[in-house]
């Protein structure tokens, strides 16, 4: 039987979970770019915007930012997202950030941008149901399940009584790092989202196995009601910083 199954795997560096355990807000930005600037559009977001970003997560004005960078999926081959505790801190914070990159872009730099940005797409989702800690500085490995869903209590309460519970052991046990909810406030159609941190590749698929045979073996019921109540989903593998 086929299981609703989205996969978006990501390199993160320094505890790159969307939040800490309780609920939060993302900005979820996506950006198309030229596939011949994407090396330098990615150094760019690297010299200019990453250095600003920890300055206001440090100052407190943000929970924690990353990049990713697209590997296989959709068009969208850069994408960014900003945690917060709340969607007007994040303004705030936008305010702030928008100045001081400005000021920090030279005309080549804004030139470059002007030139290579195809398309665009935020994203705004409330985190939820999240558990795991702080990791050491490091890769890391991530997958994201992207669904459209036409019933969100169905689904919602049958993920919190299968997944969500193998996935608290499986953290637990430290086959995987974190994993959470990202539930759709603005955006595209995909409003009952998940993620699955891991530490690397070959922890991600041993813990994806034990995931899937665990909700096989007990948790059938649960997941027929996820399916049923899916219209569509979304597979993207991205790179993360």
């Amino acid at each position: 039987m086929r299981l609703f199954f989205t996969m978006l795997v990501v390199v993160l560096i320094h505890s790159h979970s969307f939040s800490a355990n309780g609920q939060s807000t993302v900005v979820y930005a996506k950006y198309e770019v030229a596939l011949g600037a994407q090396g330098a559009i990615y150094d760019l977001w690297e010299a200019k915007a990453r250095p600003i970003w920890q300055a206001l997560k440090d100052e407190g004005k943000i929970n924690n930012f990353g990049r990713h960078a697209h590997a296989w999926g959709d068009s969208y081959n850069h994408n960014t997202w900003v945690s917060a505790p709340d969607y007007a801190t994040y303004e705030a914070a936008w305010d702030i950030f928008w100045e001081r990159y400005k000021d920090a872009l030279t005309e080549d730099e804004r030139t470059l941008m002007g030139d290579n940005f195809i398309g665009h797409q935020d994203n705004i989702f409330t985190v939820s149901d999240s558990y795991g800690g702080d990791e050491e500085e490091g890769k890391r490995r991530v997958l994201m399940n992207f669904n459209e869903v036409r019933d969100a209590t169905t689904w919602l309460k049958a993920w919190r009584s299968s997944f969500a519970p193998v996935l608290t052991k499986l953290v637990d046990s430290g086959d995987v790092i974190s994993f959470g909810l990202l539930r759709h406030e603005i955006g595209d159609q995909y409003n009952m989202n998940w993620w699955l941190e891991a530490e690397d590749n070959l922890s991600f698929y041993a813990a994806w196995s034990k995931l899937a045979k665990e909700l096989q073996a007990n948790h059938m019921d649960d997941v027929q009601q996820l399916m049923d109540a899916t219209i569509r989903h979304k597979d993207s593998l991205v790179d993360a910083y």
